[in-house]
């Protein structure tokens, strides 16, 4: 896989945690804990599939 792919995948793995938490900031009763749990486990996935499919080379 190509290097610009892990780095889009870092960038929506950081945009998608950064951005609940500032919205946090400006709601006051928001709380981002569950969205953040789901999101991060999703992209857990993601990010490792990625890599086994780069190691292995033929998923």
């Amino acid at each position: 896989m190509r290097k610009g792919k892990y780095k889009q995948l870092f960038m929506i793995f950081v945009l998608g945690n950064v951005i609940p938490l500032a919205f946090s900031l400006f709601q006051p009763n928001y709380d981002p804990k569950l969205f953040l749990a789901i999101f991060n486990i999703i992209m857990m996935f993601v990010i490792f599939y990625y890599i086994i499919r780069d190691i292995t080379g033929r998923l």
